[in-house]
């Protein structure tokens, strides 16, 4: 079962809609991803999105990619962030040539870890891939 919210909303330039994972039927705590086509062969340059909060969020994440269903899935970039801040910014230095790209959300920042507390989730309001185009792809026949 999906959660409440669409990972879709991530692209869809409304500031109003967001995806969150951990609500809904079937919906758990961490880990989670999503996976972008860019639809050509790219160098990712970055990641940035908005949380949509004003405390907590996504604590450790990892951006992997790969160029097709015939290779395995290769991490450019892993890391952690120790703070909260409503805006987030990846910045990837990969050589690695891509066409997908899967961002995982790991765990939550520290703080919300406590016990105490209750685990809470993230939302993601909007997400921006920057990348360099590197070769266009052909454009498949539609076949009726």
């Amino acid at each position: 079962k999906e959660a409440v919210r669409k990972a879709s909303y991530v692209l869809d330039g409304a500031k109003y809609l967001a995806w969150i994972p951990d609500l809904g039927e079937g919906a758990q705590s961490y880990p989670h991803y999503i996976v972008f086509d860019l639809g050509a062969e790219c160098k990712m340059k970055s990641i940035s999105f908005s949380q949509g909060l004003k405390s907590g969020g996504v604590g450790r994440y990892k951006v992997s990619g790969w160029i097709n269903d015939k290779k395995k899935p290769v991490v450019m970039v892993e890391g952690e962030w120790k703070d909260f801040s409503a805006d987030r910014l990846i910045g990837i230095n990969s050589p690695l040539v891509v066409r997908f790209v899967r961002v995982d959300f790991l765990e939550p920042l520290v703080e919300d870890l406590d016990p105490k507390k209750k685990n809470r989730s993230f939302r993601i309001q909007e997400m921006v891939l920057d990348y360099e185009l590197i070769k266009e792809l052909p454009q498949e026949a539609d076949f009726e």
